[in-house]
């Protein structure tokens, strides 16, 4: 590359360049030359894309030059439309005539309409806001409106500039000269016209001083009914208001963010009030974000404002159809950024605050999982979660948090975000790392996996022998198909076949490519002028990376050189033209498209994708010249550019490019870059070999791509860990199945051992499961494992006393083993199944045989064991306003000992917490599932046993109305707040705890205050606390 630039530019001297793509917030453009390479052009002037600038050159350096911007006003050359900013003006002015503008300029109006459609969209409103600002001496537009009488001028230049555009677009032809670009003038000018409307009627609210009605009526509205009659529009208004009035803004949005998240989701999803809101919200994060996350003041209420909003976004925003009005990566991206700004003093509770905030909210639509040393390259994550996790710390880090609908998971391994599945609440594999699809090429069998409707663990034993003989018939270990073939890495000037696969993330002008050959390997970078010669540009919305019928687009190239790391720099201009010019035949007459004119001269490319220079191309563009004059009076540049016409070909030049000389202007042939693409794909392209079905030699090749020795441990890694907290029996035999096999795939025999035994232990439960008892001989397995058992075991040991406790099922004259596992040396689990499981065996007489079923069912719960024809249904999932509790006497991990006081200390908690928020229903007798499990242990305690001829329930009921009587005081149990039902579900009572609406004054337990986020009650404090009663206070004297 630099001998090229040395031989075609020189230090000193000026060349002209069009500007491609615009990085305004970086303070850079990138440039394209008449050769199709691209540049960077640092300046702080606004230029637009498609415009030719003259930089001069002020040195070659390292590939690359470094330009200075000595003109940015020359015309553009958009191939669509005769206009630019200054000669879209002049035509504006002209037609406008007396009614020319004293109070705004057109030359910015031109401006907007011209650029490209973000900058269009993004500046519309703030271009009209700009205008409103200069009509008042101060510089704050807020004091102005409400201490001036602005007023008028106001709305008379607001009207002014809609009928102008009115005029200009119902009433001239200025715009039917434009081409393909008309309607998307015609569009812009629209939304210019509707914006002044919606300006208009927010100076005339304010001017009346009826803004604060006008958003309170709105804000009522949204309350009651959940609609809103022309919600678009009255929103449009509502955002002009606050664009004027920005400290109002800031005081009112707390109350929107409170009318949507306290109403179900979907009375939002509508695409009425869905798109209207995220159009509000990217407004309002927009106008604060920068200044917010500059501050890093998380005590500010704007800074957990915008937090909210990016949130609420993303629970309204359906990627699929709102692309065009928000930037779903950019908002998950200030979302975790703003996320990891809140003081913590671990990583912990910094990962939690990440998700939680949209835990109630939404479901992550694609997982993610993340290595420790990849999080501060990621812009989802903040580059301080891994400073929090020192080198010493990570082998033994693990934490995961469970919401409704997000499981977020910190090991050693890295992060793991994933939506969930909502009958186990278990995370789902992450895409990057999905087995299933993976060991498809292993095998010619049709996998239907872990989602197959498969009836018994012994049928899923079977799938997996099977897969594994099948592996075993053609390959024993994955090393063993890596050493079947290998492939050999070419050298500075082999020619490979490549396919580009993606543009570099690094440098949009590069193409990420791979050797798709059959002797070589690797993969490399192509420049992306190398791909299209000179012209056909890949980032105009084109895809050259596959043929019109969709198959795989591969060239050839030449290995040239090779980067730092140790990839290939691929070359194909010369290999591509040189097979264009060998199509074209001197005299050969074709339709070509000019592109652009430079120092060197016209230049363009023809209908089969030939670069070409015109020979005589300015004596065609003075007679356009010419022309033009005669209609307007003026000259504008050169309109030659854009124009197809027809050529004749005179041969080649030392640059590459084939001269031609034009012979006439067409102007009844389209000609684009995308057929010129699809033209040249199909004569110089190459698409995948037509073969048979792929050999088993080839298929080594596709696996070996698939598993890399990473890849293997992450997937082992992952799957080991969703095996663990996978809660039903078949679907964590699969994951162990399945990390069993890449571990013999790979030879290691330990882990091959771990994983048998594994299998071996859950096939000993699903016996249980089956047969309600543990085999005699699985009784004996068990005691040799235990006795022959060691740390190595890991987690298998719960799993062996697990089994060891359900063994002991029906034999009564054998407790000193459950004594021994209901020692604190023993899991919670193990624990509690031993006491039930001992329970169990003195009840298990006759006369108590009720009380003995209802334990077996309560262990079978607690191993998430479903009984065929036991089937039960979930009546939901603790949320906001909804919390379910197993007994009101027997705490959780507390080995099923009663504790009321504790237990009844956990329920009053989360009352207060719904006196404090939404209110909502607390369950007691429903299990953390939503199953209802009934309150009959309970009732068999002593406080509600031992009375008399009173009955239990009435005695249940009194206790739970004077607790809280005594806890919050008589006006917290009213009949208008509070109340207590009792209901049989699924064959269970079950009480209802229902807080009707939140208590007027905040609601203390034990001195504290608990808000209700999602399904956990937040101890509140500090800032934290002060925030929460400025939210509350609005939203209860609505409410009165």
């Amino acid at each position: 590359m630099q001998p090229y630039l040395e031989e075609s530019y020189s230090s000193g001297c000026d060349y002209e360049f069009v500007v491609r793509r615009a990085y305004a917030d970086k303070h850079y453009y990138e440039v394209e030359d008449r050769y199709g390479l691209y540049f960077r052009l640092n300046t702080d002037r606004v230029l637009l894309e498609r415009q030719v600038v003259t930089c001069r050159v002020e040195n070659i350096r390292d590939g690359r030059l470094k330009l200075e911007l000595l003109s940015g006003t020359s015309p553009s050359e958009d191939s669509a439309s005769p206009f630019n900013e200054q000669t879209l003006a002049a035509a504006l002015i002209h037609e406008l005539g007396d009614q020319r503008p004293t109070a705004w300029d057109v030359d910015e109006l031109a401006r907007l309409v011209i650029a490209n459609n973000a900058y269009s969209e993004r500046m519309a409103g703030k271009w009209v806001r700009k205008v409103l600002r200069q009509l008042t001496s101060e510089p704050d537009l807020a004091s102005d409106i409400e201490l001036c009488d602005d007023y008028a001028q106001m709305e008379r230049v607001l009207r002014e500039i809609r009928d102008a555009i009115r005029n200009v677009l119902e009433s001239t032809t200025v715009l039917n000269d434009c081409g393909e670009q008309r309607g998307i003038f015609q569009e812009r000018l629209t939304t210019l016209t509707e914006q002044c409307s919606f300006y208009r009627s927010a100076v005339e609210y304010i001017a009346v001083g009826r803004h604060i009605k006008v958003i309170d009526s709105l804000f009522s509205h949204l309350e009651i009914s959940h609609y809103v009659y022309h919600a678009a529009e009255k929103l449009e208004v509502m955002m002009c208001i606050f664009n004027l009035l920005p400290d109002l803004m800031e005081q009112r949005m707390g109350k929107f963010f409170d009318i949507v998240t306290s109403a179900e989701e979907h009375y939002w999803k509508t695409d009425t009030f869905r798109r209207a809101f995220i159009r509000l919200l990217d407004f309002y994060i927009s106008e604060l974000y920068d200044e917010v996350a500059n501050t890093v003041d998380v005590k500010r209420s704007d800074f957990r404002n915008v937090f909210k909003a990016l949130a609420i976004q993303l629970l309204l925003a359906d990627p699929a159809r709102d692309a065009d009005l928000y930037d779903a990566q950019l908002s998950y991206a200030r979302l975790y950024r703003m996320a990891a700004c809140f003081s913590t003093g671990s990583p912990d509770y910094l990962l939690r605050r990440s998700v939680l905030s949209l835990s109630d909210a939404m479901a992550i639509s694609a997982a993610s999982c993340f290595s420790w040393d990849q999080v501060n390259q990621l812009s989802l994550i903040a580059s301080r979660l891994s400073e929090q996790v020192t080198e010493e710390d990570l082998p033994d880090y693990n934490k995961s948090y469970l919401t409704d609908r997000i499981r977020l998971t910190a090991d050693s391994s890295g992060i793991s975000v994933a939506p969930l599945r909502c009958e186990s609440k278990q995370a789902v594999l992450p895409p990057a790392v999905m087995l299933w699809d993976r060991l498809q090429f292993f095998t010619e069998k049709k996998l239907n996996w872990p989602n197959a409707a498969l009836k018994s663990l012994d049928e899923a034993h079977r799938l997996w022998n099977d897969l594994e003989r099948d592996l075993e018939s053609r390959h024993s270990t994955i090393e063993q198909l890596r050493q079947v073939r290998r492939k050999e890495r070419p050298e500075r000037g082999d020619e490979v076949r490549i396919a580009p696969y993606a543009i570099d993330p690094e440098n949009p002008n590069r193409l990420l490519c791979r050797i798709d050959d059959d002797y070589y390997e690797g993969e490399g970078l192509l420049p992306g002028g190398n791909l299209a010669p000179y012209n056909v540009k890949y980032l105009n919305g084109i895809n050259p990376f596959r043929r019109s019928n969709g198959e795989q687009l591969c060239v050839m190239a030449l290995v040239e050189g090779f980067t730092p790391d140790g990839r290939y720099i691929f070359s194909t201009k010369n290999v591509l033209q040189e097979d264009l010019k060998e199509i074209a035949k001197f005299g050969e007459q074709l339709n070509c498209l000019v592109v652009s004119h430079a120092n060197g001269g016209w230049v363009g490319f023809a209908e089969n994708g030939l670069g070409v220079s015109f020979e005589n191309a300015g004596e065609f563009n003075q007679r356009l010249c010419d022309n033009w004059g005669e209609d307007s009076g003026k000259v504008y540049g050169r309109p030659l550019i854009g124009k197809v016409v027809l050529v004749t070909l005179k041969g080649t030049s030392g640059l590459g490019l084939v001269p031609v000389e034009i012979e006439e202007v067409v102007d009844h042939v389209r000609l684009d870059q995308v057929s010129a693409v699809a033209y040249w794909a199909n004569h110089c392209g190459e698409g995948p070999d037509e073969q048979e079905a792929p050999t088993e030699e080839e298929e080594v090749f596709v696996a070996n791509s698939l598993f890399t020795a990473e890849q293997l441990d992450e997937l082992m890694l992952v799957l080991n860990h969703v095996a663990m907290s996978e809660e039903n029996l078949l679907r964590r035999f699969h994951y162990v199945s399945a990390v069993r096999l890449l571990a013999k795939l790979t030879g290691r025999e330990q882990l091959i051992a771990f994983y048998d035994k594994w299998r071996e232990l859950l096939g000993m439960l699903n016996f249980y499961a089956v047969n309600n008892r543990i085999d005699e001989a699985h009784a004996e397995q068990i005691q040799q494992y235990r006795a022959a058992s060691s740390k190595a075991d890991g987690h298998l040991l719960e799993d062996l006393d697990v089994l060891y406790v359900l063994s002991r099922i029906g034999h009564a004259d054998e407790e000193n083993g459950l004594l021994d596992c209901t020692h604190q040396g023993a899991s919670q689990l193990v624990r509690e199944l031993a006491a039930m499981v001992m329970a169990a065996n003195l009840l298990s007489r006759d006369s108590f045989s009720q009380t003995h079923k209802e334990i077996l069912e309560r262990i079978d719960e607690l191993l998430h064991i479903t009984r065929e024809g036991q089937e039960k249904k979930s009546i939901g999932r603790e949320g906001i306003k909804t919390e379910f509790k197993t007994s009101l006497v027997f705490p959780p991990n507390n080995g099923m000992k009663p504790d009321i006081e504790k237990q009844t200390h956990n329920v009053l908690r989360t009352l207060s917490a719904f006196f404090n928020t939404q209110g909502g229903t607390l369950y007691l007798g429903v299990n953390d599932h939503g199953i209802p499990v009934g309150i009959d242990n309970d009732l068999a305690y002593y406080k509600f046993s031992n009375i008399g001829t009173k009955d239990p329930y009435d005695e249940y009921e009194r206790y739970i109305r004077v607790a809280v009587r005594d806890a919050f005081g008589p006006d917290h149990t009213s009949d208008d707040i509070f109340q207590i039902e009792r209901r049989e579900m699924e064959g269970k009572k079950v009480f209802e705890v229902k807080v009707l609406h939140p208590h007027v004054e905040l609601t203390r337990w034990e001195g504290k205050v608990f808000e209700r986020q999602g399904s956990e009650n937040v101890l509140l404090e500090g800032e934290l606390l002060a925030d929460f009663e400025k939210r509350r206070s609005p939203a209860l004297r609505t409410r009165e």
